[in-house]
């Protein structure tokens, strides 16, 4: 690529070409503006020029007035892209916001102060003719009457791979969004432009396209903050005071841009970490349909062994715990084709008016086969009257079979288990009250958690899964209520289940 160093001091030239030429840039030299123009109109595909502020006859600002104005007349050897620009980096010992301002008036795109350090240039050179892809696939819409402007701008975001669609004014700007044609992630528009302003702009653009998340940065000659609030609730989302300071304008770029990325960033690896969920699901299904048949030959072999004669004590221990470990594999299949079942997307509640001490009496007395040889006490506090509650059978089903299994499972001889049901404001709660071993603190807060591990043996030896519990907190989230636990370890543990009931005339 070949590159225009403007600069009346020759030592100046000679720094500057070396370091681009480290660089692999072709260097073509001019001292002064009058050469630097010559070299313009005769020599081809230049791709940027650096130009030095303090020359004799013409200064850097007279220099690049002259390019913007025959760039817009064709007078140029090389022939930049539609809305495109030659770069002009300023070389400048003045480093101040009014040089900064004049220049961006100019036409420059990117400042460099006298006394670089190595390197800096060409870094600043690389990130306009080599940009860095950062933000590629990002899309700004750029309205301004302006093409100088637009020129500018669109060199600006193209160094951080930004793709730049420009309207000439706020109508083809407004129109080209109504189109959809194309996603646009944030919006620049100045705000005097003939047709439709930046002003009108915004409020079409909120009001009829109904686009209230896009970005909307205002650019504006007036300083009064009066009139910055005006643009503000018109909807615009920040504005900028012309003429603008590159690093401010990429300040409040960044800001937004950034916001952005990390938002689509975020949505892709959402919508790949559910396809993988899916897939996992599907694994396990397939996994524990396949395992279910050759458990089940297995269950029902060692059950006809059990009734095998001639068996001694040895063989028929080791014939049990066949049988034992069998059923702990079935539960637990069981129980993961259940969260799989009750996560998916097309799980949905079969709503019904229950009633709920019905259900409870059924589900109390199921468990009572289990609690009663393990010289548990199972008692069931009836209330007098309760208002059916609209929920789904087999799901409260479930939650109240878990919640006994898990009270019995962790309760030894001797010890007793309590179930209530109360009504309160707006509410049906469930208490399920044990004198087991308790919790230990550390597991509370992950006690729901399917992926964290918190099985534990029961005080007769009892296996468990570890899902019970998770169970529990899915369904009865899918019903819109809660679930709280209170446990204090040799004490016992009480959960406490709400379901929502509905309000007299609802």
């Amino acid at each position: 690529m070949k590159i225009l160093v403007v600069d009346d001091n020759v030592v100046s030239r000679r720094i500057i070409g070396s370091e681009l030429t480290d660089g692999g840039y072709q260097i073509i030299e001019a001292e002064d503006g009058n050469n630097a123009l010559r070299q313009l109109i005769s020599v081809p595909d230049i791709s940027l020029i650096t130009l030095d502020v303090n020359m004799p006859d013409m200064d850097g600002y007279q220099v690049c007035a002259h390019l913007r104005s025959w760039e817009m007349n064709g007078n140029l050897a090389h022939r930049p892209k539609t809305g495109q620009i030659l770069p002009v980096i300023f070389v400048t010992g003045d480093d101040t916001f009014e040089g900064r301002q004049r220049g961006f008036d100019a036409g420059a795109t990117e400042f460099v102060i006298k006394g670089f350090k190595k390197g800096e240039l060409l870094d600043k050179v690389n990130r306009i003719l080599k940009p860095h892809r950062r933000m590629e696939g990002l899309t700004v819409l750029v309205a301004d009457d302006d093409r100088i402007v637009q020129g500018i701008l669109r060199a600006y975001l193209e160094e951080y791979g930004v793709s730049v669609i420009t309207a000439d004014n706020g109508l083809e700007a407004f129109n080209y969004l109504k189109s959809g044609e194309h996603p646009v992630d944030m919006m620049l528009t100045d705000m005097g432009m003939p047709e439709m302003d930046g002003e009108a702009l915004c409020l079409a653009v909120r009001r009829e396209l109904a686009m209230s998340d896009l970005p909307i940065i205002v650019l504006s000659a007036e300083s009064d903050r009066s009139k910055s609030l005006h643009l503000l609730k018109s909807g615009a989302t920040d504005y900028l005071v012309k003429p603008l300071v590159k690093e401010e304008l990429f300040a409040r770029l960044n800001v937004f841009l950034e916001v952005i990325l990390l938002n689509r960033q975020l949505k892709a690896q959402v919508k790949e970490l559910e396809q993988l969920n899916r897939l996992k699901d599907e694994f396990i299904s397939i996994c524990s349909h396949d395992l279910r048949s050759p458990l089940t030959g297995i269950l029902g072999m060692s059950e006809l062994l059990q009734g095998a004669e001639n068996l001694n004590g040895t063989q028929q221990d080791m014939i049990g715990r066949i049988k034992n470990s069998g059923q702990f594999l079935l539960t637990l299949i069981h129980d993961l084709l259940e969260v799989g079942q009750i996560q998916s997307e097309k799980y949905t509640l079969k709503m019904d008016q229950l009633n709920l001490v019905e259900l409870a009496d059924q589900c109390v007395e199921t468990a009572n086969y289990t609690a009663f040889p393990k010289g548990v006490s199972l008692v069931f506090h009836r209330p007098d009257r309760l208002e059916p509650i609209d929920a789904d059978r087999t799901a409260v089903t479930r939650i109240l079979h878990n919640l006994l299994s898990n009270a019995t499972k962790f309760t030894p001889s001797g010890g007793s288990i309590e179930v209530s049901i109360a009504e309160q404001p707006g509410e049906t709660v469930v208490t399920v009250a044990d004198t087991g071993v308790g919790i230990p603190e550390k597991d509370l807060e992950e006690l729901f958690d399917r992926y964290h591990k918190t099985s534990r043996k029961g005080t007769a030896g009892e296996l468990g899964t570890g899902l019970g519990l998770p169970i529990v907190k899915i369904l009865i989230d899918n019903h819109g209520g809660r679930i709280e636990v209170d446990s204090e370890v040799g004490k016992g543990t009480t959960f406490r289940v709400y379901f929502p009931r509905k309000q007299a005339g609802c």
